[in-house]
């Protein structure tokens, strides 16, 4: 700390602008789903505009702290704009995840344009397929996110620790990929069980509430806690390292992995076609 922030290697201040026009343009795209969407009846696309008006949210506020992110260059503590990236890119995974999730309920129960000239069997394995793609989808960007974040996090704990890395520290940031795929691996198997029993869809439409509160609660948490970093002297920085840290991991990994989880139980559950 204290000799500004090296522009060698990958760094998260080098990437907020592309990241900030990222969330942005996301943000963009779910305001005009959500306008499109509003005239449309029916239940799942209801929920669906649950999360969406939850992403553009988190999106909306991600794309401003990467942008604050990208301004810090200069500054003196390299570890004071890493830990305000840390929840921006919290952020930026779930409000990505929201999407996707938000998209299985898109698809649950649709078929494919052409089902009218397919037979009723070719109808049901249409929708069955594209519902089967859909809930694919989502696991396998909740696995990749978290992954994406475990990387972040360790080149986070090298600029705040570049001499030692506290191994407890360094064991919880490599297990959150393993959590949030364990996770994602047996809901999927119990989906795949019970695709369309009462619990499972009882389980996915309160994981969506929950979910959708939750996220707008980190939202506004997320760029508080990055203001208040903004505010930290040199001499605070060095007498709270410990405690600025933890809060940077718990805002920019166990707090996203969480919701991701969160997100995973929320996928629209399977719905068989009806026949004839």
């Amino acid at each position: 700390m204290g000799n500004g922030c090296l522009s060698n290697g990958w760094s998260i201040i080098s990437s907020a602008s592309t990241n900030s026009q990222l969330a942005g343009v996301l943000a963009g795209f779910i305001f005009t789903g959500v306008t499109i969407s509003l005239g449309r009846p029916g239940s799942r696309n209801a929920r669906a505009l649950e999360l969406l008006c939850a992403a553009f949210v988190v999106l909306g506020f991600d794309s401003y702290l990467f942008s604050l992110v990208a301004g810090g260059n200069a500054d003196p503590i390299c570890a004071r704009v890493w830990s305000e990236g840390m929840p921006a890119s919290g952020m930026l995974a779930v409000g990505g995840l929201s999407v996707v999730t938000a998209i299985t309920w898109m698809l649950a129960g649709r078929t494919s344009p052409h089902e009218d000239a397919s037979p009723a069997d070719d109808r049901d394995n249409s929708m069955i397929s594209l519902d089967r793609l859909a809930r694919f989808m989502a696991h396998g960007v909740a696995v990749a996110v978290t992954l994406l974040l475990a990387s972040t996090t360790f080149s986070y704990l090298l600029v705040v620790y570049p001499h030692h890395i506290l191994p407890e520290l360094g064991w919880s940031v490599g297990l959150s990929p393993l959590v949030v795929g364990s996770a994602s691996i047996v809901l999927s198997w119990y989906r795949s069980k019970n695709p369309t029993s009462k619990l499972t869809s009882r389980i996915s439409t309160v994981s969506l509430k929950a979910a959708s509160y939750e996220i707008l609660a980190y939202a506004v948490l997320g760029p508080v806690f990055a203001g208040y970093v903004d505010t930290v002297t040199v001499i605070d920085w060095r007498k709270s390292l410990g405690l600025l840290a933890t809060s940077a991991l718990l805002f920019g990994l166990y707090i996203p992995s969480l919701l991701l989880i969160a997100l995973v139980q929320a996928i629209a559950p399977a719905e068989r076609a009806k026949s004839g």
